[in-house]
């Protein structure tokens, strides 16, 4: 979803943890990766996407 909030562009991205465990190939499943995490109580996020970066490392660097 794109909107803008005081003509600031906002990219919002709406995954489940689930979503970060599956593998992909799929360029715009990386954009959450220079993304802010806004709630993370029990630090759930934050071990998924270290899961996610360790097992899609291809498409990662092929990306940046």
């Amino acid at each position: 979803m794109h909107f803008y909030v005081n003509d600031i562009p906002v990219d919002c991205i709406i995954k489940t943890i689930n979503q970060f465990y599956l593998q992909t190939n799929n360029v715009f499943d990386l954009m959450h990766l220079n993304g802010v995490i806004i709630h993370d109580s029990n630090n759930e996020v934050n071990k998924a996407l270290d899961y996610f970066i360790k097992h899609n490392n291809e498409v990662i660097n092929n990306q940046y």
